[in-house]
């Protein structure tokens, strides 16, 4: 991205569409807490890693 915004002053979109679906069908109140955070810290921490560098 950082090559892009050099050659061209900026960058109007970004996609960054990877992430993981876990296959737990569970409630909240039993869904287990590792895998919550797993799936958060893949799909919403790591896009955000993939935007910002």
């Amino acid at each position: 991205m950082y090559k892009t915004v050099v050659k061209f002053g900026r960058l109007d979109c970004a996609v960054n569409s990877a992430g993981i679906a876990k296959t737990l069908s569970l409630p909240t109140h039993k869904y287990p807490e590792g895998a919550w955070l797993q799936q958060i810290n893949i799909n919403l921490t790591e896009t955000w890693y993939c935007v910002k560098y």
